[in-house]
């Protein structure tokens, strides 16, 4: 005969406590029971997303040379990751590749960017760097205090001159490859463009860089005082002198004046004197004063004379 055993059921008081125990803080663990399944389910929904980046490229130099090969500004990195942590690649969170040459020398050297310089997140895989390598040439590097020019174009306005040019700084530091400056003579600022002036002119202008990888130590601008004068110009002219006998006296006079004045000067207007007491007794040569001048127009050394002709003698 086969004994049959019950198994004991639990007692009121242990079906309470689970139940109690189940009830306790209800809300919360449904909360985070849905939260979990949340995290779980983007988890499992993330995509692998690939993107190309740009990182900006710098290059430490040694002291006392200087790279004269070009370098790209950027370089271009393809990776691939989580389209979470792909959004999160922005401008602002991408430090620049740093190379550091200051331990090569003098010459040509071919360095390759490695992965571990990019300093990218770790779980973002790299797929590809372009370009993967550059080139760099060192050449010592020179500084050179060199005289600031200004180049001017167009012309002032007709009768007139520029008188001169002034420019602060008139010398200036620059600093480049000793290629580039072992010639070099001068610095020049950008042109300013005389526009037919009568007038003087001042300008605050830019210097320009000597040469593609030299560039002024501290100064940038110029400022630069232009004197614009009416152009002055000399013309010698015959001047009737009165007081001479048959067939008058003439005098040849140096002036000098503004030049539409001068090209305009009719020498028939012009009157030359003497003094009568030398004219009677002196026969050498007379001083002669230029009379009926434009304003602005002057006499230039030596002073007109006029030689008295000496009388004939009775036969």
């Amino acid at each position: 005969m086969v004994e049959r055993r019950k198994t004991p059921r639990p007692g009121r008081q242990e079906r309470d406590g689970l139940r109690g125990l189940l009830s306790e803080n209800l809300g919360l663990k449904l909360f985070s029971l849905v939260l979990g399944m949340v995290i779980f389910l983007a988890v499992r929904s993330e995509k692998e997303v690939t993107t190309t980046v740009a990182m900006r490229l710098l290059l430490q130099e040694p002291d006392g040379l200087i790279n004269t090969f070009d370098l790209p500004p950027e370089v271009m990195v393809r990776v691939t990751g989580t389209s979470a942590r792909i959004r999160a690649l922005g401008p602002d969170s991408l430090a620049p590749i740093e190379i550091d040459v200051t331990s090569l020398g003098e010459g040509l050297s071919l360095l390759r960017i490695r992965e571990d310089q990019l300093g990218l997140p770790p779980d973002l895989k790299v797929l590809a760097i372009s370009p993967s390598a550059v080139n760099l040439r060192l050449e010592p590097r020179l500084r050179k205090t060199l005289p600031v020019q200004v180049p001017l174009l167009g012309r002032t306005a007709t009768g007139y001159s520029v008188d001169s040019v002034r420019v602060e700084p008139s010398e200036v530091e620059v600093e480049g490859p000793r290629r580039e400056l072992r010639n070099l003579r001068a610095i020049h600022t950008a042109p300013i463009d005389l526009g037919t002036t009568d007038e003087d002119l001042r300008a605050t202008v830019g210097l320009e860089a000597p040469g593609p990888r030299s560039h002024a130590v501290e100064a940038r601008k110029a400022e630069v005082q232009i004197h614009v004068v009416e152009e002055r110009v000399e013309r010698t002219v015959r001047v009737a002198v009165e007081g001479g006998g048959e067939g008058g006296w003439h005098a040849s006079a140096r002036l000098r004046g503004p030049k539409l004045v001068m090209e305009a000067l009719d020498a028939s207007r012009l009157r030359g004197r003497t003094e009568r007491a030398a004219e009677a007794g002196s026969r050498g040569p007379l001083p002669v004063r230029i009379e009926n001048l434009p304003e602005g127009v002057e006499l230039v050394e030596p002073l007109p004379t006029l030689m008295v002709p000496t009388p004939a003698r009775p036969p």
